[in-house]
């Protein structure tokens, strides 16, 4: 065991497994995907996927009230329903207009998907209304093309399917149940197969 170290994975994943890797029923919904003729990788079809900004960019000291002139909302993970819905809490959050301006990536539009990067992994929300709010470093946005090789891509399309169970079953796979926490990166939600 000192000179050959016992590894039951591929070497360089050691960080990135998860419970759901070997599932399956899992793996039968991802060959299912990847037999497809019209497959195509997220990264394909978006325009960017932008993360929440990272903790040495916004701190509990940039928190304002929610009586604050102009206030942003800032959100969190609580704030995406189960269902798809956004959702006021009193647990929200808010930052003033000069923190939202230096934050401007980050800054939520309409068409945006809105997915949680870490925790609840299978939580998205469409952005289907002009809102003033940006994320957290827990969130990420997936902004879509809006088109890819002749075909039009609708973001309502796009959104149900990563709250399907091809889309859930690839986050989970992804980024479920690791040792730690649940988590995605960036380039992993980018590696998730959509149909077209």
């Amino acid at each position: 065991m000192e000179t050959k170290p016992l590894i039951f994975i591929n070497k360089g994943n050691e960080d990135k497994i998860s419970c759901h890797s070997h599932d399956p029923y899992t793996n039968k919904i991802i060959s299912r995907l990847e037999k497809s003729k019209n497959k195509v990788h997220l990264s394909d079809i978006q325009e960017d996927i932008i993360s929440g900004p990272m903790g040495f960019q916004l701190h509990t000291t940039d928190y304002v009230s929610q009586d604050y002139p102009n206030r942003v909302w800032l959100l969190q993970i609580l704030n995406l329903g189960k269902f798809g819905e956004l959702l006021r809490t009193k647990y929200d959050k808010f930052i003033p207009p000069e923190k939202d301006d230096e934050l401007s990536k980050s800054k939520v539009k309409i068409g945006d998907i809105i997915i949680a990067k870490t925790g609840a992994i299978d939580r998205s929300i469409l952005i289907k209304e002009n809102i003033q709010a940006n994320l957290n470093q827990a969130l990420g946005i997936i902004r879509l093309k809006s088109e890819y090789q002749g075909i039009k891509i609708n973001p309502d399309f796009i959104y149900e399917f990563l709250n399907s169970e091809y889309g859930t079953s690839q986050l989970m796979r992804l980024g479920g149940y690791r040792a730690g926490q649940s988590g995605l990166s960036l380039e992993e939600i980018g590696s998730m197969l959509i149909i077209l």
